[in-house]
């Protein structure tokens, strides 16, 4: 799989705009009747060899094909070829779900290349048509030599928001029109009495009802889920609603245990559609209902999806996603405990998301599971808050940065200085730090640019630190980051280091010395420069040796200003 990208800068003359056209348009076909039809059918055959056509066609005289996928469209040489509505079944929002940038078709493709290509993507045309994972997964496995591609890489602060449905009333409604349907009609019906001289039963209706069980054995196993549902509709009564909902409650943990998610997935779509839309003049039912999702959030209830967890396979995954965004943010404690399991990569990113989604609700769950003794998981808890992009968010990552787990403060405080540069001062007392890569981070960041709140808490720093008498190497690191950020307003403070400090004291070179004229070269300014070369005509051989040094190992770019 050859990620790197070609770079299309020129317009596309009208007969190659032409040619693109008919091969995707040969393709939208071939794909179209690959879903109508049965494979091995004519009518796919004659499409795919017609596609096979045009394509093979169009590579001999260019040499290759490349589409630029957009979420509503397919884009040639910077001009769009295709446009479609962005919903499930479009070509372009199909390949943009999954995460395609742009597809690309060379010289020496061959039939059975096409054919195996066309599987794909009409396989994965829909979100439940993935019982393998997706385009992407199945394009790596098949590792097309003449079909090149791009996918876009999973970054947490960009993506985690993408594949969730952030408004619970829309998980609810996925069920809503279908039921609507089977309730409308329903009415309560009188029982007729009992004839007990008609109970008993000859051997015809004995088979019968044999072939009755059998038959119902058959049929969908969480058909008595519906009538349950349809119970509560009925029931006018507090006390007959919360004989269901325990009945419910014991369900959906017993399903959850036993890798039936379609079935827990049922009873949550039922309840969320009976509250939004047929639970009117009950107002102890929505109540009811709340605390039925309160009560199956809890560890205790979610208790047996650790024990499954690991078992879960990707053809499953949409199914728990779907289940876990109908939940409330108080799972958030079973979900971080999920995440030390560390299932396949795709259920990972899906708690991650998960997780997110619960905190933008609500963010105090969260903040109670950092103080999880797990330090492995309050690590990966930093990149969540680090995409809230809140105030809390941003209180709990500056409580991460004094964490006892150095892992843990390296990722608050990469955390921190990506999210807010700007807050260096909040953060400085870090470059004090026991750990040296923690006190790397700080000077680095505040080497990136000319900064006078950097500038000034840098000076106010070494000036304190040389009654410490700190490593040379942390010294001259120092310096060298007030080289970076600092400006004119320095010079004075450098100029009195490395001309007069510990002359009078043995004439010894210290680090103070030598990060002075290291800060002075890192300057770039035309004062800076005059300080040194005044410092090589010193009468003292060391101050004058270190600032030729220095002089003559400046980058060339380095000089005066």
């Amino acid at each position: 799989m050859d990620m790197q990208s070609t770079d299309e800068t020129s317009c596309p003359s009208k007969e190659e705009l032409g040619a693109a056209g008919k091969v995707l348009a040969g393709l939208l076909m071939a794909r179209k009747n690959s879903s109508l039809y049965p494979e091995g059918h004519s009518i796919c055959i004659h499409s795919l060899e017609q596609f096979y056509t045009l394509l093979d066609s169009y590579l001999s005289s260019h040499g290759s094909l490349r589409l630029d996928v957009e979420k509503d469209r397919l884009v040639f040489m910077g001009e769009s070829i295709y446009s479609a509505d962005p919903r499930e079944g479009e070509l372009p929002f199909t390949l943009f779900r999954d995460g395609i940038l742009w597809l690309e078709f060379t010289d020496g493709i061959d039939m059975e290349e096409v054919t195996e290509f066309l599987k794909v993507i009409t396989t994965f045309s829909m979100l439940g048509d993935e019982p393998e994972g997706d385009i992407v997964t199945s394009l790596w496995e098949l590792q097309f030599p003449h079909i090149r591609y791009e996918v876009a890489d999973f970054f947490l602060e960009t993506d985690l928001d993408e594949g969730i449905d952030l408004s619970a009333k829309t998980q609810r409604e996925e069920s809503s029109e279908l039921r609507e349907e089977e309730l409308k009609d329903m009415a309560v019906l009188d029982d007729p009495p009992i004839n007990l001289d008609e109970l008993v039963l000859t051997p015809e209706e004995q088979r019968a009802i044999g072939d009755m069980v059998i038959m119902e054995e058959d049929q969908d196993p969480t058909a008595y889920l519906d009538a349950l549902s349809d119970s509560l509709i009925q029931y006018q009564k507090k006390e007959d609603f919360e004989v269901i909902l325990d009945v419910f409650t014991d369900e959906f943990q017993a399903s959850i245990m036993r890798k039936d998610f379609d079935a827990a997935l049922k009873i949550l779509q039922g309840l969320n559609y009976i509250r939004d839309n047929c639970v009117v003049d009950a107002t102890w039912a929505d109540s009811l209902i709340e605390d039925f999702f309160l009560r199956i959030s809890s560890p205790l209830m979610l208790k047996p999806l650790k024990t499954v967890w690991r078992h879960i396979d990707s053809g499953q995954a949409d199914s728990i996603r779907q289940i876990l965004v109908c939940l409330r943010p108080e799972a958030v404690h079973t979900l971080g405990e999920l995440l030390l399991l560390n299932p396949s990569v795709q259920l990972q990113k899906l708690l991650m998301k998960v997780l997110l989604y619960f905190s933008l609700q609500d963010i105090r769950p969260l903040e109670t599971l950092l103080d999880h003794q797990n330090e492995e998981l309050v690590q990966r808890l930093v990149t969540v808050l680090i995409n809230l992009k809140d105030d809390r968010s941003l209180s709990a990552l500056m409580k991460l940065i004094r964490h006892p787990s150095l892992k843990v403060r390296q990722e608050a405080l990469r955390g921190l200085l990506k999210r807010d540069p700007t807050r260096i001062k909040d953060m400085f007392h870090l470059v004090n730090d026991k750990d040296e890569a923690i006190r790397d981070m700080i000077l680095n960041n505040m080497s990136q640019s000319r900064n006078h709140t950097a500038e000034k808490l840098l000076r106010n720093h070494l000036e304190k630190l040389e009654a410490r008498k700190p490593e040379s190497s942390h010294v001259i690191a120092c310096f060298e980051a007030l080289g970076k950020c600092g400006s004119q307003q320095s010079i004075e403070f450098l100029s009195r280091i490395l001309l007069g400090q510990g002359l009078l004291s043995g004439l010894k070179i210290s680090a103070y010395h030598e990060g002075a004229a290291l800060a002075l070269s890192r300057l770039k300014i035309k004062e800076a420069s005059q300080v040194l070369e005044k410092a090589a005509k010193s009468l003292y051989p060391g101050i004058r040796g270190l600032a030729r040094k220095v002089l003559d190992e400046r980058e060339p770019s380095g000089g005066a200003q």
